[in-house]
């Protein structure tokens, strides 16, 4: 089974890990995929360019060997 978590990312956070390793702990997932948003579909637009989000979490789940970076929504279109 994988998880997926998905935001903005508008910093990446302790939180978000902190639950990240909950559940993959709790439900033995195979892996937990962070998924950033090219827009939020919930507040304002962000801080950091979309890059530069996808840039903070290769380096906040890189010791990690179980999280993965999706960019389904960074690269599409729309």
């Amino acid at each position: 089974m994988i998880g997926v978590m998905g935001g903005s990312f508008d910093p990446i956070h302790l939180g978000h890990l902190s639950i990240a390793e909950q559940l993959q702990t709790q439900l033995s997932l195979r892996e937990v995929r962070f998924v950033p948003n090219r827009v939020p579909p919930h507040r304002a637009m962000t801080q950091a360019s979309v890059e530069d989000r996808v840039a903070m979490v290769e380096l906040a789940i890189a010791d990690n060997p179980k999280f993965v970076l999706d960019r389904a929504e960074v690269d599409r279109d729309g």
